[in-house]
């Protein structure tokens, strides 16, 4: 994802503070569309008999994975991670700021989204 092999070297470029407008949103619809509902899901995943299944594996990764390297860019480079939201949001919800609203409340806020659970030392996982 986003020029990487492994979600690693994606991390350390979040840390470093490497990752471009047009990635951080890229990694903004990743999370918004684990939240879309699972009629329209099935568009992306198909129609066949593992459907259900594979979605129900890789909804609550894709959310979890997208969200830590949000948050984790929030911290490392807020300037891009606020242009990037904005521009998303006026291309998908300008008149109501939904896009602006849910980044704010899960990365800013640092609200756990259904199916995640917070760890003792502050970090986060998938629910079991």
């Amino acid at each position: 994802m986003l020029g990487v092999e492994s979600r690693t070297q994606l991390q350390k470029r979040v840390e470093d503070g490497l990752l471009t407008i047009q990635e951080i949103i890229i990694l903004e619809m990743a999370f918004l569309q684990t939240f879309a509902k699972r009629e329209f899901l099935k568009h992306i995943y198909g129609h066949g008999e593992d459907t259900e299944l594979m979605m129900d594996l890789h909804i609550p990764q894709i959310r979890h994975g997208s969200l830590v390297l949000l948050r984790k860019s929030h911290q490392t480079e807020l300037s891009r991670l606020e242009r990037a939201t904005e521009a998303l949001n006026e291309e998908e919800t300008p008149r109501h700021s939904e896009v602006r609203r849910l980044i704010e409340h899960y990365v800013y806020r640092r609200h756990d989204p259904p199916g995640i659970v917070r760890k003792r030392d502050g970090g986060s996982q998938v629910a079991p």
